[in-house]
């Protein structure tokens, strides 16, 4: 019976974010959490349920509900990259930066396990855009040195070490640090040393892909794929 709800909720969220009126979308996408809240009474231990009314309650601008909503979610599937990637947002929405860079940089981690270095190149950008973390510019290396994107790793890995010079120690700066130096056919310990220049490549300037993640992200209703429409599959 949840699943009904759930679906049900998933087609009347589409139908909001499909309506041209603002009171339309704001109806729709509140009849559309009213199903979630259905679907979790009569299931409350589906991680997709939680995170699904979390998107809902995000379009509704309640982040402090969203938030809850993801972090329940994360309890039931502690490795749900979309609901970091989501309860990030959310923070960032509500000026908590630090958090919701945090949540960004868990994100990309597991992105990365799962071998999706686009998403997970997106999501450390987002981490180190609002908040100077060395574990962000580090991820974000090491994601586009999967994505082939040698010279963005290169400045991002410099970043990193402007972050926080002990990272020079760090087993895995030193590894990215010398397959750069293979792949790039040139010996970048200088690039890694020396004071920050601005002819030095950008550290964010992989793929126009990665950055509008930031805005689309994993903002997608889950569900069941083999009761739901095509359309309304889970993407992640």
């Amino acid at each position: 019976m949840g699943c009904f709800y759930n679906v049900r909720a998933i087609i009347k969220y589409n139908a909001g974010g499909n309506a041209k009126k603002p009171k339309e979308k704001e109806t729709l996408y509140k009849e559309s959490k009213a199903d979630y809240d259905k679907a979790i009474e009569r299931a409350p231990n589906i991680a997709s349920f939680y995170y699904n009314r979390g998107i809902t309650n995000d379009e509704l601008d309640d982040y402090d509900a969203a938030i809850a909503d993801y972090g329940k979610a994360i309890t039931l599937e502690p490795n749900y990259a979309p609901c970091y990637y989501n309860r990030a947002c959310a923070k960032l929405a509500i000026g908590d930066l630090k958090a919701a860079a945090d949540d960004f940089v868990r994100a990309g981690q597991l992105y990365a396990d799962s071998d999706d270095f686009a998403s997970a190149s997106g999501s450390f950008y987002n981490a180190y855009t609002h908040f100077e973390s060395s574990d962000a510019y580090l991820g974000a290396a090491e994601a586009n040195l999967h994505l082939e994107n040698y010279v963005g790793a290169a400045g991002q890995l410099r970043r990193a070490k402007e972050s926080d010079s002990s990272i020079a120690g760090d087993r895995r700066f030193k590894s990215m640090g010398q397959s750069l130096t293979i792949k790039l056919g040139v010996n970048i310990t200088h690039l890694l040393d020396t004071p920050k220049q601005d002819n030095v490549p950008s550290a964010n300037n992989y793929s126009q892909s990665a950055i509008e993640y930031k805005l689309k992200g994993a903002k997608m209703p889950a569900g069941d794929s083999d009761s739901l429409p095509s359309e309304i599959k889970k993407k992640k």
